[in-house]
């Protein structure tokens, strides 16, 4: 046990990171000559190949957008330690969050804004959240799923939440998949307010 840990830590020294992810994907290793690699595909391999590394891709996406959040988050955090001291409106700790998501992401802020609205319904959402992490079903798809149910009070988001991500990974349009969701919504809660606006945080704030 003890070689074990041993070898886990000379793992993380500074020899260089653990390798991560499913890597390599058939003949890629996601290496300069990767180009090459590809150009030689054909038929189901060239396939397959693409199929495996789109779901890296959505992997890979998911995690951003988790770290996106987290981000933000630790951003809010910290100007709520100052508050006393000096007050923050909503408005301002929400755009400096997005401005640092943006910054250390190096993306545009409207998906910094989507990446931390999807986070923030994430967190009520643990089996949603692992099908984004496994990525079999697609950015868009995950955030109909998770902002049709992010009006559902816990306990019905709960019952909703296995049925949505069965009809999230059939083959549909995603308007198709968004009015199925409305229906099933509606179903659990006539009363449900479809009114409400999304915010960066599940409480309405970071």
């Amino acid at each position: 046990a003890r070689g074990a840990a041993v070898s886990e830590e000379h793992a993380h020294s500074s020899t260089g990171p653990l390798p991560v992810g499913p890597l390599p994907v058939g003949p890629l290793t996601f290496g300069p000559a990767d180009a090459l690699r590809i150009s030689r595909l054909s038929g189901s391999e060239l396939n397959d190949v693409g199929r495996a590394t789109q779901r890296l891709a959505r992997q890979a996406e998911a995690r951003t957008a988790l770290l996106a959040y987290r981000i933000g988050e630790s951003i809010a955090d910290d100007m709520l330690v100052v508050a006393a001291t000096r007050p923050h409106t909503h408005h301002a700790v929400d755009k400096a969050a997005i401005a640092e998501i943006s910054l250390q992401l190096g993306i545009s802020r409207s998906l910094a804004r989507r990446y931390a609205i999807l986070g923030a319904h994430l967190t009520d959402l643990p089996h949603t959240t692992l099908a984004f992490l496994d990525g079999h079903i697609r950015l868009s798809r995950i955030e109909i799923v998770a902002d049709q149910l992010s009006i559902l009070d816990p306990s019905l988001r709960a019952q909703a939440e296995p049925l949505a991500l069965e009809l999230a990974r059939r083959t549909s349009a995603d308007s198709t998949l968004r009015d199925q969701l409305s229906e099933l919504v509606i179903a659990l809660d006539p009363d449900a307010d479809r009114c409400s606006v999304a915010t960066v945080g599940p409480d309405g704030q970071w």
